[in-house]
């Protein structure tokens, strides 16, 4: 095995990465746009806001990602491009960076090509290779967290070592609110590990990350006049239906993933016992992190993206515990090579049966896109730029229209994000809360039905049953053409003149 170049077998793993990633095809994630939208409203001075001219609403999660998207719109950049980029260039570097923390361990010793197990893991995970081209800045926080992770287990072994995880540890917490929680829960393991008052280093660290997120805090405070982004009102407040729907999320993960569980498991228990850092900390962080995950109700998508902050952490763990197995069998072991290629074929067919489910999702997300867009350009063109519009995935027409936008799932409106919901947590997460009567009251001229939006052909809609009464006294339908040559069908205030000569032909509300 000495003639291994691990160099040019990580190359390969990367390669085999990016072209799966590719053939994911362009699969933006709707809520890309919500980020994109408030970028370009920041851009042309109107500041972080969704509507312009509104009460200021923190409808994003992710602070440093859509401030780093204002940047490109700003130099004349293409944010849906760079949005991908910044996905896929994250991916690279936390499998880089994955194999750069395992490849020093005792185990890989000699062994070389065992430090690729833990990045071949993270490269090939289905959910990893789904987040990274849909434009989120899920894969960026992971790699923020593996690196917190790792600058905090240097640091605890030299606190006189420059304090970087300050540094980071703020800027993940920029990126997501659960960076706070991650460095907060080692900060203060640190101390109490190290039974001793902080180094003038880790004060050092401490103070920019105060800086960091006490100056974003500020910012919050006074420009949306609260401490919390409006979508954690959005998408919590629920009891045991919700803490039941995250334990199922955490269930399929787990399930998705267990060759690199159990070995993982067998790892950290192994590590414990040598007494190594880095599990006793870490073992404690991700049961309170996973505890977060289950109050919240898990997630709506397929990925597990609330779990690959972790993912890398898992799979050192079970690099770490396959190179335990192997040395327990011995040295030229036929058993060892056969534990060790079955170790791997395992985690492997795991990995082959989760795919068709990000994969299903990526090909109905580039169709979905697609139709958004083409609705997108439509409304802008129909209508005139006052018109108000209400919609429940308020990311891509809203951005691509450019039309004054009430979001129906309340992510960027104040009323919404903070009604009660009687059963949250029975529905799909994060997209539970609504008020039709708010809304319409209102009176948007245009309603986008989430169902039915675009079809083959005109399509008579169907009045959900929870809308007002009054509804379709204020409202009728109207199907329109699109260049495609599909419908797209919507609700139009009867108050309103229709559609504008200058949109595709007017087709009215046909029967299927």
């Amino acid at each position: 095995m000495k003639s291994v170049r691990p160099g040019l077998l990580l190359a390969v793993i990367l390669a085999g990465m990016l072209a799966l990633e590719f053939s994911m095809g362009l699969c933006v994630q709707d809520d890309t746009y919500i980020s994109l939208r408030y970028a370009r409203n920041l851009v042309e001075g109107h500041g972080l806001v969704f509507n312009v001219g509104e009460v200021p609403v923190e409808g994003y999660t992710n602070f440093l990602w859509t401030v780093w998207l204002a940047a490109v719109l700003a130099v004349g950049g293409n944010g849906v491009f760079a949005s991908v980029c910044g996905g896929v260039l994250s991916a690279v570097g936390l499998v880089v960076f994955t194999w750069w923390w395992g490849r020093g361990a005792r185990w890989t010793k000699g062994r070389p090509w065992l430090a690729l197990a833990a990045p071949a893991l993270v490269a090939f995970d289905p959910g990893l290779l789904l987040e990274s081209v849909q434009g989120l800045e899920t894969v960026f926080f992971s790699l923020l967290v593996t690196a917190l992770f790792w600058t905090g287990m240097e640091e605890l072994e030299n606190p006189d070592r420059l304090p970087w995880s300050g540094l980071i540890g703020g800027l993940a917490a920029l990126t997501r609110p659960e960076g706070l929680l991650f460095y907060g829960l080692l900060q203060g393991l640190r101390l109490v590990r190290g039974r001793s008052l902080p180094s003038r280093a880790t004060w050092v660290g401490w103070g920019v990350f105060g800086v960091l997120v006490l100056g974003h805090l500020f910012f919050r405070w006074r420009f949306y006049g609260d401490l919390l982004p409006n979508t954690f009102y959005a998408k919590t407040g629920g009891g045991p239906e919700m803490w039941l729907r995250g334990l199922q999320y955490l269930g399929s993960f787990t399930q998705h993933h267990l060759g690199l569980v159990l070995l993982g498991i067998w790892g950290v228990w192994k590590g414990l016992e040598r007494g190594n850092a880095r599990d006793q900390v870490t073992l404690l962080v991700i049961p309170v992190y996973l505890l977060y995950v289950v109050s919240v109700g898990g997630d709506f998508k397929h990925s597990g993206r609330f779990l690959l902050p972790v993912l890398p952490l898992f799979a050192l763990w079970a690099q770490e515990g396959l190179g335990r197995l192997l040395d327990a069998m011995g040295e030229g072991s036929r058993a060892r090579l056969a534990l060790g290629a079955g170790s791997v074929l395992f985690c492997a067919w795991n990995q082959v049966q989760y795919w068709p489910i990000p994969y299903s999702s990526a090909v109905y997300r580039v169709q979905n896109q697609v139709e958004r867009v083409e609705v997108g350009q439509f409304l802008r063109t129909a209508f005139p730029p006052d018109t108000w519009i209400a919609i429940h995935s308020a990311g891509t027409v809203p951005y691509i229209s450019g039309l004054p936008t009430i979001d129906c799932w309340g992510l960027s409106d104040l009323h919404i994000a903070r009604i009660d919901v009687e059963g949250l947590g029975s529905g799909i997460a994060g997209h539970e809360k609504t008020d039709y009567a708010y809304v319409f009251s209102r009176t948007p001229t245009v309603y986008l039905p989430e169902k039915d939006l675009v079809t083959p052909r005109p399509h008579r809609l169907v009045v959900p049953k929870d809308f007002p009464a009054s509804f379709e006294e204020q409202y009728v339908q109207r199907s329109a053409r699109l260049p495609s040559g599909k419908a797209v069908n919507l609700w139009l205030h009867r108050t309103a003149r229709g559609l504008s000569p200058s949109s595709p032909g007017e087709d009215g509300p046909g029967g299927d």
